[in-house]
């Protein structure tokens, strides 16, 4: 059985919800690529970075998806 590979992009509680839950079934992301708006908690919300960082996740800021840093990220 081959090891589950995946980037994972989102943010706010869904995203964290949604990390925690690939987690729990043994499936890392190689990379993680939150809104570029998800830097801080709220009352609604935990911080995806936040989360990523105390999983000790790979992990790049971005404003979009179409810059070529996280491109270039996402094709490693």
């Amino acid at each position: 059985m081959s090891q589950k590979k995946c980037i994972f992009i989102g943010g706010k509680q869904i995203g964290v919800n949604c990390l925690r839950i690939l987690l729990d079934h043994g499936i890392t992301p190689k990379l993680v690529v939150p809104n570029s708006d998800d830097d801080r908690e709220t009352r609604w919300h935990e911080s995806l970075i936040k989360v990523a960082k105390e999983k000790n996740l790979p992990l790049i800021s971005k404003k979009s998806l179409k810059d070529q840093r996280v491109i270039d990220r996402i094709r490693a």
